[in-house]
């Protein structure tokens, strides 16, 4: 019997191959189309998902059928002696409540539940680096004292497209969004350090700019080829690859990984809008 199994719900963005490599198992977040909900990639694909987000479905997330999250837990512990689940976010998701509850009713002794604070790329390494340490037969105590680590100098940050989107999360008024709309300026937000909510963080008239922006404010905090980088993108892998080509160019030696966004991001951002996210290696 292994010593932790490693779960994690599907805002981590791990495909099929990292799950069986990694021995992860994922959890998946429920994607609400105009009032119909599907298990994220398992009843509906990301590729379908961006089809119909493009042609106007109105789209919410919300965390994991209770249900699955307890027998994910059942059966993980059936292998492991412990478990260690990597939630998203606290403050963008009820998906961490949602597993603490479901660690009550398993076993709460024997499973951990551990609050991100983060999302997308930042969460994924998140959950390679624990995975890999679970392999080395590490404990649970390691695994959170090494992710913790990491946590320690995180940041993300939203490049929007569509200002109908922030719009309707509230960050921006109806004018401002229509003016902003009107002379094509990217809104760039920011996840706050304690990961609880994205904040407005500035205004850019092109995406090289927006990306300059974001940059500055890495370097500014000692992101360098130490940390490792991600570009999420939602659904415009052209603009996603010059943004990582961007990084590249300003930070030497950055190692960056190009993603396919997260819906529940995607949800709050829109078609085509690219998150960065820069973690502690």
């Amino acid at each position: 019997m292994k010593e932790v199994q490693v779960v994690t719900d599907s805002c981590a963005l791990l495909d099929e191959e990292e799950k069986r490599e990694l021995d992860v198992v994922v959890t998946p977040v429920l994607l609400n189309l105009d009032g119909t909900s599907y298990r994220d990639n398992v009843e509906i694909t990301h590729d379908e998902f961006y089809r119909l987000l493009k042609s106007g479905a109105r789209a919410t997330t919300s965390q994991p059928y209770f249900g699955d999250v307890v027998e994910v837990f059942k059966s993980s512990l059936d292998r492991a002696r412990k478990v260690l689940h990597i939630s998203i976010s606290e403050g963008l998701s009820g998906t961490c409540q949602n597993a603490m509850m479901a660690a009550k009713m398993v076993d709460e002794e024997r499973i951990t539940v551990f609050n991100s604070k983060t999302i997308c790329g930042a969460q994924k390494y998140l959950v390679e680096k624990a995975a890999r340490l679970a392999k080395l037969g590490k404990g649970v105590d390691e695994i959170l004292s090494s992710l913790r680590d990491s946590l320690s100098d995180m940041q993300s940050f939203l490049i929007a497209v569509d200002f109908s989107y922030i719009r309707r999360s509230g960050r921006l008024s109806r004018t401002a969004a229509l003016l902003g709309s009107i002379l094509k300026i990217k809104p760039v937000l920011r996840l706050n350090d304690e990961g609880t909510r994205i904040e407005k963080y500035g205004l850019a008239r092109t995406m090289t700019q927006a990306m300059d922006m974001i940059i500055d404010s890495l370097q500014k905090r000692g992101a360098d080829a130490v940390h490792r980088f991600y570009v999420c993108h939602g659904d415009d892998i052209v603009a996603a690859r010059a943004a990582a080509g961007r990084i590249r160019e300003r930070i030497q030696g950055a190692i960056v990984e190009v993603l396919l966004l997260s819906p529940t991001m995607a949800s709050h951002g829109g078609p085509g809008c690219i998150t960065v996210h820069c973690i502690k290696a």
